[in-house]
């Protein structure tokens, strides 16, 4: 279907939500006009009522699981987007065409960027209708739970309509091991095993979102969490299909183990001599970002104390950019000595520093030790029962648990915590004693 033009004025704003409803908005986006933060989990978790059921919005029946989403569809067969006009979309096409069709949707008019320039333009007003949509729908009033089916009815609706399961199919380039832990349809439906999902504040950076990053042609709504063998009974009923992709077939797509030549063993080894010169690594846990959006990643950098910062050479040269000024704004009387090197080089130097300072884990675990020793003192109980609340309160099922969180994970963790704990302290509050008694109170729910 041809890309039309359309004119990106207030006027026409008005007149896409008179001839049609927007089926597709982020409902949980609430514009800056409205001077407050609506936060979905906070609106419904004192009711009872929400036991075991999803959030859902009357409304935004195909809302994604990202903002801005990169399209906008009205009930009226009406499409926007900001797909590059320089690149051919017509796989995206496809499979907006085939999502909408299994939701009983068909598209009749398309607008979109004719050129680079209107591309930004078309951006913008992307945004500003997911902006109006909350104001015209609020979204407070026009969200309801809905309890979640058993097993057997969550399956069969799964397939009712011809969906392909995505991560269990062999017509995708969607790595089949994410399978246990993640169900995507090509209608759109994302579901997520509740024992990846930690709501609490440990939550492992590539399940769900990175998962999301790492495939941007597939468009996601709303996810859902749902038990672990929901997911493994959706896997055992695609079995029936002939796109299906056996489990022992998975275990070669699986990204394989990185092997390094002699030579390859020997120049990191020899750079490292000089590296390791005195210096202490500081990038261990994440530096604290005072300016931007970007979050540095444990496997792109390695900081030191003098300014001496290791970059991996795959790192895009913008985003490079924005990391060291990030760190500059982070540590304003440091001044970073740049190199730039082979990605396995940074794997390597982590592992050196594991042997001569101390870890992002073991910091970590340290930091729910001494959660778990005020613990002891306030609530007067056993040391070994206050490691358990200790770890129950940040996500972990038990204390033993918390022992296994990898290194990328927990560098992540103390950050939230390093933020949690400088909120509390803000409003003079003891930090240990609010975040149990916000744990108490999910645990009656």
């Amino acid at each position: 279907m041809k890309t039309l033009s359309l004119d990106l004025t207030p006027v026409t704003l008005e007149k896409l939500f008179q001839d049609g409803t927007c089926l597709t908005f982020s409902y949980d986006y609430v514009p800056p006009q409205l001077n407050y933060e609506m936060n979905l989990k906070h609106e419904f978790k004192h009711k009872n009522h929400l036991k075991n059921a999803w959030v859902v919005s009357k409304v935004a029946t195909l809302s994604f699981d990202s903002y801005p989403a990169p399209f906008q569809f009205f009930s009226n067969g009406v499409l926007i987007h900001n797909f590059d006009p320089t690149k051919d979309n017509s796989i995206q096409f496809k499979r907006i065409e085939r999502m909408l069709s299994l939701h009983g949707y068909k598209i009749k008019e398309v607008y979109g960027p004719q050129t680079q320039f209107e591309f930004f333009a078309y951006d913008k007003f992307l945004r500003q209708i997911s902006e109006y949509a909350v104001l015209k729908y609020s979204p407070e009033s026009h969200l309801e739970a809905v309890k979640i089916p058993d097993k057997k009815t969550f399956v069969q609706n799964c397939f009712a309509k011809g969906q392909v399961l995505l991560t269990s199919s062999k017509t995708s380039k969607i790595d089949p091991f994410v399978r246990d832990y993640i169900a995507l349809f090509d209608d759109g439906s994302f579901y997520v095993s509740e024992d990846y999902s930690n709501l609490n504040p440990i939550t492992d950076p590539s399940i769900p979102s990175h998962f999301r990053k790492e495939y941007p042609d597939f468009y996601f709504l709303k996810r859902r969490y749902v038990p672990q063998d929901y997911l493994a009974a959706l896997d055992e009923k695609a079995k029936s299909f002939d796109w299906y992709l056996p489990s022992k077939e998975t275990v070669a797509k699986e990204t394989p183990k990185r092997e390094f030549s002699e030579t390859a063993l020997k120049d990191v080894t020899e750079y490292m001599k000089t590296l390791f010169n005195g210096r202490k690594c500081i990038s261990v846990t994440n530096p604290k970002i005072k300016d931007g959006d970007y979050i540095p990643e444990h496997d792109t950098y390695v900081l030191f104390d003098d300014g001496k910062l290791v970059i991996s050479n795959a790192l895009e040269e913008l985003t490079a950019i924005y990391l060291i000024k990030s760190i500059m704004n982070s540590f304003p009387k440091m001044v970073p000595h740049t190199s730039y090197v082979p990605p396995y080089y940074i794997d390597f130097i982590y592992r050196e520093v594991e042997k001569t300072q101390k870890t992002a884990r073991e910091i970590y675990i340290e930091m729910l030790k001494q959660k778990a020793k005020h613990l002891k003192k306030e609530l007067e109980i056993a040391h070994h029962k206050a490691l358990e609340i200790a770890a129950k309160m940040v996500g972990f099922k038990n204390f033993k648990e918390a022992l296994k969180i990898t290194e990328r994970n927990a560098r992540h963790a103390i950050e939230k915590e390093q933020d949690a704990k400088a909120y509390a302290l803000k409003r003079g509050k003891d930090y240990v004693l609010e975040q149990y008694k916000a744990w108490r109170r999910k645990a009656d729910i």
